[in-house]
């Protein structure tokens, strides 16, 4: 099976490990701190994973605190006649 990966890379303020184990999950947000600076309910990215699983696109984020976020998309490539 042939695929294209696109990773991004960041060097932002990270997320801890309870922020990433639950980055996905509908209305979740990481903390109080932060939801006063951003706003939003905490679909975008619930939405964002169900809308690539639908694809067929695998979505892979690492990240460590005060250091940064790693994104990997890993996208099937379809071969077409």
């Amino acid at each position: 099976t042939e695929e294209i990966i696109v990773t991004i890379q960041d060097t932002g303020i990270g997320m801890s490990e309870e922020c990433l184990s639950n980055l996905f999950q509908a209305f979740s947000q990481e903390s109080a701190g932060h939801t006063k600076r951003f706003q939003g309910v905490g679909l975008g990215l619930a939405l964002t994973k169900r809308y690539l699983e639908l694809n067929e696109v695998v979505i892979e984020v690492t990240s460590k605190q005060d250091v940064g976020t790693t994104i990997k998309l890993v996208f099937p490539k379809t071969i077409q006649d």
